[in-house]
């Protein structure tokens, strides 16, 4: 996955939980199928993990715990579970 793949990946991201009227959502390793769908191609829980990297090394996300199944993220002012 090059940077240009990464960081579009890291805008759907954010634009999916940008989306979500819940205070928690469940961003759940190996079913991806939300992001597929934005993305419109699969995706691998590695590259996943990448772009919210790269969106927690922008500030739009203050910190990731990846779980054995599932990532907690954490964005200014609300949580992502």
């Amino acid at each position: 996955m090059n940077d240009s793949e990464l960081t579009n990946l890291s805008l759907s991201i954010l634009e999916i939980i940008s989306q979500q009227r819940d205070i928690h959502i469940l961003l759940v390793k190996g079913q991806l199928q939300e992001m597929n769908k934005v993305t419109g191609k699969t995706l691998e829980d590695s590259n996943f993990e990448k772009a919210v990297h790269q969106l927690e090394k922008r500030g739009l996300i203050k910190e990731i715990e990846s779980r054995p199944n599932s990532f907690v993220l954490t964005s200014k002012g609300r949580n992502f579970v």
